[in-house]
This record gives structure tokens, C-alpha cells and sequence, in this order.
């Protein structure tokens, strides 16, 4: 109890399904990075459940992610700069499989980021199927 006392004060949080992917996105304003969260491996899985957050410093470019799956696609985008809070949630009810994922930013410098991604069933019940692979 005295470890777990100790991690909640240090700020840290256990968040059983969370599946957190971090990046770092180069000083060109046109890079960028690519992704794949597969919700494939679970057949009941239905939706993908998604937020990005930059942890740059203030006056940096923005980041943002696009969520792409088959007819349905989501813009995300953290609007402020190290305040370590995320962009909006939303989830994309794209079905099982393979959604794409873009992290791109608003300018030039070195900027870094984290996104989670979670797959649930219809009943909203997490699926705990999900794989981040990193295309590039």
C-alpha cells in the first residue's frame, strides 16, 4: 500500500488499457511519422478509441494525428503545448482491423508527442486487442 501511496503522489496512474505509443517528429515541417493500430486480432472489436498530446514547449509547432479507416477518418490535434493534457477523445467506429495513423505538426522543430489507442467491443467493453506498428 506504501508503494502504491507513493506512485499516486508522484503523479503516475495506472491505466490498465491504455496503449501509449511516443515519437518524435524531426525539424523539417514535413515530416512525419505513420502508424497502424490493429484491432484485428479481437473479430468483436468494433471502434477505436483515440487522443494525442505534445509534450513541447510553449510556442512550438502544434501536433496533430489523422485516424483512417476505411470510410471514416478523424483529425486530432493537442491545441496547446506542454501543458500535458491531451487533444479531444473521440472514437472512430471503423470496425475491426487496421486503422491508419499520421502525427504531423504545424511548423518547423524538433517536437515530441504520445498518443493512446484502445479497441472496444458494441457493448463499449475494451478489447484489449491492440497492436501500435510503426511504419516508418
Amino acid at each position: 500500500m506504501k508503494h502504491f501511496i507513493f506512485l499516486m503522489l508522484a503523479g503516475l496512474s495506472f491505466n490498465t488499457f491504455a496503449h501509449t505509443q511516443s515519437g518524435v517528429l524531426a525539424v523539417p515541417v514535413s515530416t512525419v511519422d505513420y502508424y497502424y493500430v490493429d484491432c484485428g486480432s479481437d473479430p468483436s472489436s468494433v471502434s477505436l478509441y483515440f487522443h494525442i498530446a505534445s509534450s513541447a514547449a510553449a510556442g512550438m509547432p502544434l501536433v496533430s494525428a489523422q485516424v483512417i479507416k476505411d470510410n471514416y477518418a478523424s483529425n486530432f490535434t493537442d491545441p496547446i503545448n506542454g501543458d500535458a493534457g491531451w487533444s479531444r477523445d473521440q472514437v472512430i467506429y471503423g470496425g475491426n482491423g487496421l486503422y491508419s495513423i499520421s502525427v504531423n505538426k504545424n511548423g518547423a522543430g524538433v517536437v515530441s508527442y504520445s498518443f493512446e489507442a484502445h479497441c472496444y467491443d458494441s457493448s463499449g467493453e475494451h478489447t484489449d486487442s491492440e497492436n501500435i506498428i510503426q511504419v516508418n
